[in-house]
């Protein structure tokens, strides 16, 4: 970058700070005495030619902008008579006065939009940090363990707030309740969605209730408060009974999971229903599957998962990170998967592995 950009940067950096009074004493003294050279100067060329007088006599009406609080408005006064005693004609001058207050007003009344804007965009940028604090908050931890139940998570977002969400929590003594969901779009609505979805798991949760139960009235609840602007999240809830040795799930709308066997075979906990939220009445069914040691159910958002690609090449990657803690699997097969994604691709992308010790 050449001197003259930097120069021309800098510049444009010190009038924002100066709209936006973030200017320093030393700061605003050197705008005072730019304003007092600039007045000079229009009135010398003023004086020096006086048919442009009009002209050359707003120099120091823009210049008079960067004071603060009611000094920019003295220099009409002086400056019209001025004008008067160089062009002798009222009209004219009558003319200038109108047109240099407009310019004044004009520029005054833009520039306290801009520093609105601006503090309404600090005040928004703060909000959604705070809010993004929180839904990290609300995240599970990366790895997590409820007896011979081993889990791990793997959460990105593509800006600042997010969708997805993932939920863990013991249904009872003997059970785990998991529930995975991605809502759609993303941004502020989505993340209050998930947020509404993830307090009300927590509830319904130590209620005890199973994984159809759970989606029929999160759907409801969702569909309450955001019907009407056609919000919806698919979700797949799941749960394991340690003390039947069972896994239950039951799908609204989303990916069906995977439950990749020891011994390599495959099956689909697919029991699928409508996404939540778009059908109050919506029903869904369990899908029940013994569970046995060595198991694996791998679950993802749909921003995570290539197009296209097969089922069988995710239980590939799981069975080649079989020997390795399971949050050190999932995100080798995560980051196996966004290698996959086609370049500048942009989505939330969660990923949740369940393991049951052998």
């Amino acid at each position: 970058m050449t001197w003259t950009w930097r120069l021309i940067r800098d510049l444009d950096r010190w009038l924002e700070a100066a709209v936006l009074r973030q200017l320093g004493p030393a700061q605003q003294r050197a705008v005072n005495w730019l304003v007092l050279i600039t007045t000079a100067l229009g009135l010398g060329l003023a004086w020096a030619t006086p048919r442009s007088a009009s002209l050359t006599l707003m120099m120091p009406i823009v210049a008079g902008c960067f004071l603060r609080g009611t000094r920019r408005f003295w220099l009409l006064p002086p400056l019209a008579a001025y004008h008067y005693w160089l062009v002798g004609s009222l009209p004219d001058t009558v003319i200038f006065l109108v047109g240099a207050s407009t310019t004044l007003l004009f520029t005054v009344v833009t520039a306290e939009k801009f520093r609105t804007a601006r503090r309404q965009g600090s005040e928004l940028r703060r909000s959604l940090g705070v809010a993004r604090h929180v839904q990290r908050a609300l995240e599970p931890p990366v790895s997590t363990e409820w007896g011979l139940l081993e889990m791990a998570t793997s959460m990105r977002c593509s800006e600042t707030l997010g969708g997805d969400f993932i939920c863990l929590r013991p249904v009872g003594p003997d059970r785990f309740g998991i529930l995975l969901g991605d809502v759609m779009g993303k941004g502020v609505r989505a993340a209050l969605a998930a947020a509404v979805v993830t307090g009300l798991y927590g509830e319904l949760a130590r209620e005890g209730f199973g994984p159809s139960a759970i989606l029929e009235i999160t759907s409801r609840r969702l569909h309450e408060l955001f019907g009407r602007f056609e919000l919806f999240a698919t979700m797949a809830a799941l749960e394991y009974d340690s003390k039947r040795n069972e896994w239950r799930a039951s799908v609204a709308g989303h990916d069906a999971p995977l439950l990749l066997r020891a011994d390599g075979s495959v099956e689909e906990l697919l029991e699928r229903g409508m996404a939540a939220g778009i059908e109050p009445d919506e029903h869904y069914q369990d899908m029940r599957r013994p569970a046995r040691p060595g198991d694996q159910i791998f679950l993802a958002s749909d921003g995570l998962i290539p197009d296209g690609l097969p089922e069988l090449e995710v239980c590939r990657m799981l069975l080649g990170s079989a020997q390795d803690p399971a949050d050190q699997a999932l995100q080798k097969v995560v980051t196996d998967l966004q290698g996959r994604l086609p370049p500048g691709y942009r989505d939330d992308m969660t990923g949740l592995l369940l393991r049951l010790a052998e």
